[in-house]
């Protein structure tokens, strides 16, 4: 059996205050399978299935999500000066992300 690869986000808040614990609430929950090279793939297919693996890197679903919770803030009157942080670990430190 294969193993399932998810991306996990989850926005961080304060809800009573700077004297209440931070929450976290789980925001999106991506499946991120990686695509199988067919046994007997053409080199047309090789190519194909390649740049579907480059969509579905980790680091790129990451960042759709990141971009998803980034969408919401800007347009609001303070959004654009409203820092979004993100926390991951070291897979992710690339140029894609």
């Amino acid at each position: 059996m294969r193993g399932q690869r998810f991306v996990h986000t989850s926005v961080w808040v304060q809800p009573g205050g700077s004297e209440h614990p931070w929450r976290a609430i789980p925001v999106q929950f991506t499946q991120a399978p990686v695509p199988q090279m067919p046994r007997q793939a053409t080199p047309e297919e090789r190519a194909v299935v390649k740049k579907m693996r480059k969509k579905r890197r980790l680091s790129s679903v990451a960042l759709a999500q990141l971009q998803f919770c980034r969408a919401p803030l800007d347009p609001t009157p303070v959004g654009t000066q409203t820092r979004l942080t993100s926390v991951v670990e070291g897979g992710y430190a690339n140029a894609t992300y």
